[in-house]
């Protein structure tokens, strides 16, 4: 299973997660998530990465990729370096992976990652959800126009 995560801060209001999980066959799943909490874009980003391992594991997957477009938080994941702002979701992050029995973290440029980009800013709309399958035609238009409208910034 491949996973594209990436996530959203929205100054002091919001932090969002967006999630799209693929198979060999194509698209699974779509998520974004909402929580109404405030962080450092590199602590949400290392957040979401935690995300998709809970949820793999959930779903008791066993062999999964997960690609983010948070450089620093991938080498950190891959590396024993350590930035104090999300060294303790690192960790976790690393406990999780040992419940898998085959984890690769990989970095993504973020032109790669436009659905999930897409789905972490929409999640000030329609807050938690999940989707299986692609996402539903009357959420794909407006997803398309927060991702196009987010990577303007």
């Amino acid at each position: 299973m491949f996973f594209y995560v990436d996530a959203s801060c929205f100054s002091g209001t919001a932090t969002g997660w967006g999630m799209v999980v693929y198979n060999f066959l194509g698209h699974v799943l779509s998520a974004c998530r909402k929580d109404l909490i405030v962080v450092e874009p590199v602590l949400a980003e290392a957040m979401g990465v935690r995300w998709c391992l809970q949820q793999a594991i959930a779903s008791n997957m066993k062999d999964i990729v997960i690609f983010s477009d948070a450089a620093t938080v991938v080498h950190c994941i891959n590396s024993n370096v350590s930035v104090a702002v999300i060294a303790l979701v690192i960790q976790d992050c690393k406990l999780l992976m040992e419940q898998l029995d085959r984890v690769v973290v990989s970095h993504v440029r973020p032109h790669l990652n436009s659905v999930a980009h897409g789905l972490a800013s929409f999640f000030r709309n329609v807050g938690t959800q999940m989707w299986m399958g692609v996402v539903p035609n009357y959420l794909s238009a407006a997803l398309c126009n927060f991702a196009e409208i987010s990577y303007m910034f």
